[in-house]
């Protein structure tokens, strides 16, 4: 009797079994060492940007969010260009970490390209020295950072993230000495110093370093998806904000810092399986890999949706204002970048799992055409109606382009990989 009661299939958890399983997976994935740096790490961003609009006039705000811009497309630049591209070479070579003298490369390019966006967008050549010169700070503690999750210190980056945001949280007291766009943006790149230390006294040093060229080509594609990326998110705004847009442009970027949290989820998703997937066996399978990140995705999806809702019903409810920008230009910046982050949320895993599975150039043609999509959809709405519907149809052109190229291309990856992987 007992063998046969052993052979029998066991029931179907009920509703609030489910339930539970689903409490018991989001509090594993909120407590996982990375996902709570990703956290502290989106919290500086999000805090920086809302303690300038709180402090900063919005004269002065709508200039530091220009900067504020310029920063992250820097900081993208060496993620995209070097960092991320050796993290996933570690899921072949073990020994795939950045060397110093690459570091170098990244940190002169990092400074002279901000140096050069600074002047164009019309700062003095001693204010985008000054920017150009702090921005150095970014590209060492990635290095260092990077260095930490390749070697599973994953903790360590955790107490680096949270030395950060003390940092940040330290911002209101430059109102008290210098009230402008370019001191509050420097001080937020000399405040990675810190962090920075902490990592260099605490980080192991890998015992081998691998050149550049061993994941060259990786980086190549990545760079360019991040450059089509940029077409989407950061060169229509900055164009658009250099003019009279100036308010337009700052209700998105607040908007885009109320959606951290959103956005927290969705880098903690990706860091998560891309460190998993060179660090961890259980992913070294095609199929394991697809599972996670379309799990992942269907998660983000469902989360986002719940989240936008959320933060659109409590600002129409509350009518709140800032002094660096209206409460109509943040709730016009809510639903646009609202409604991409939805459509986004919906592909970024599977986009993910495809660059991991080894479709480096698919992905990037993919984020290609999404972005000459985008672009079209700018200049297509700011010809006919100005600055407002220009952004509005070139986010949401994108958001549709996204969700629809990357579920199709999916599809037919795991498919083939699938099949692939069954011969073997």
């Amino acid at each position: 009797m007992n063998a046969e009661a052993d052979n029998q299939p066991s029931a179907a958890p009920g509703p609030f079994g489910r339930l539970w399983a689903m409490v018991r997976g989001a509090v594993a994935f909120a407590t996982r060492p990375l996902t709570l740096a990703q956290a502290l790490s989106s919290a500086s961003g999000v805090l920086g940007v809302l303690l300038s609009a709180v402090f900063l006039p919005r004269s002065a705000f709508a200039d530091f969010v220009l900067l504020n811009m310029v920063g992250n497309v820097m900081s993208g630049f060496g993620m995209a260009a070097m960092f991320v591209p050796a993290l996933i070479q570690q899921r072949l070579d073990p020994a795939s970490f950045v060397r110093a003298s690459s570091l170098a490369c990244l940190a002169v390019a990092t400074s002279l390209g901000t140096l050069a966006a600074c002047l164009a967008l019309g700062f003095s050549p001693v204010e985008s020295g000054l920017v150009g010169a702090c921005i150095v700070a970014q590209p060492l503690y990635a290095w260092l950072r990077y260095r930490a999750i390749g070697q599973d210190q994953r903790w360590l980056v955790v107490g680096s993230d949270a030395l950060r945001l003390t940092t940040v949280l330290a911002t209101p007291v430059l109102k008290f000495l210098h009230d402008d766009a370019v001191t509050f943006q420097a001080y937020l790149f000399v405040g990675l110093l810190l962090p920075t230390t902490a990592l260099a006294i605490w980080g192991r040093r890998p015992s081998a370093s691998a050149p550049y060229a061993r994941y060259a080509a990786s980086a190549g594609w990545q760079v360019g998806d991040y450059v089509a990326g940029q077409f989407i998110l950061t060169i229509p705004l900055l164009v658009i904000g250099s003019g009279a847009a100036g308010g337009t442009v700052a209700g998105i970027r607040v908007a885009q810092s109320l959606l951290g949290p959103l956005n927290l989820l969705t880098a903690a998703s990706w860091a998560n399986l891309v460190a998993d997937a060179s660090t961890r066996p259980s992913l070294a399978s095609v199929e394991g890999l697809i599972r996670t990140g379309s799990r992942a995705a269907r998660a983000l999806a469902v989360a986002a949706v719940a989240y936008v809702s959320l933060l659109i019903a409590s600002v129409l409810a509350t009518s709140v204002e800032l002094r660096g920008v209206d409460n109509r230009s943040l709730l016009f910046g809510l639903v646009i970048v609202g409604a991409y982050s939805i459509m986004f949320a919906w592909s970024v895993m599977e986009s993910v799992v495809i660059r991991l599975l080894g479709h480096q150039a698919l992905v990037t043609a993919g984020r290609v055409l999404i972005a000459c999509c985008a672009v079209a959809g700018f200049g297509v709405g700011y010809q006919f109606s100005g600055p407002q519907v220009s952004i509005a149809a070139g986010f949401l052109v994108a958001g549709a382009m996204s969700m629809g190229t990357f579920t199709l291309m999916s599809r037919s990856v795991y498919r083939r990989e699938r099949a692939s992987a069954a011969g073997a």
